[in-house]
């Protein structure tokens, strides 16, 4: 089962869109891959919300996300702003070290320690013949 967030039936939920709060939704069935909410006040709808990132899918469409609670939905939002940021100076900082010069006074140790950190392994140096 892949219910890593604990759902139960009757559990109520935070249903988001976009980091937008759109009011609550309850889980009425849990299944091994999803679980059934109702959610709105006037009409009541059905939608689906998948048991490993509680994402909402209504008419087979991705429609938002449910949060366990409100201070959930505010960790996850900026542990995701984060790791975006963490994503975009990653890749800039990728693509300054394939177009750019060797920067004076870098050492193999520095460079030893960078890859260290990052988990990778650099060559080891040839020795002449």
């Amino acid at each position: 089962m892949n219910n890593i967030h604990g759902l139960e039936v009757g559990q109520k939920l935070v249903l988001a869109y976009r980091g937008e709060v759109h009011g609550e939704a309850v889980v009425t069935k849990l299944g091994r891959l999803w679980a059934t909410i109702e959610y709105g006040d006037t009409w009541k709808s059905i939608a689906r919300v998948a048991l490993d990132d509680l994402r909402v899918h209504d008419d087979d469409r991705l429609y938002g996300e449910v949060y366990l609670s409100r201070e959930h939905m505010t960790e996850t939002i900026e542990a995701e702003r984060k790791r975006r940021h963490l994503v975009r100076c990653w890749s800039d900082f990728c693509g300054q070290a394939t177009h750019y010069r060797l920067p004076e006074g870098l050492t193999i140790e520095a460079l030893q320690a960078a890859a260290n950190l990052i988990g990778f392994t650099l060559p080891t140096q040839e020795q002449p013949k």
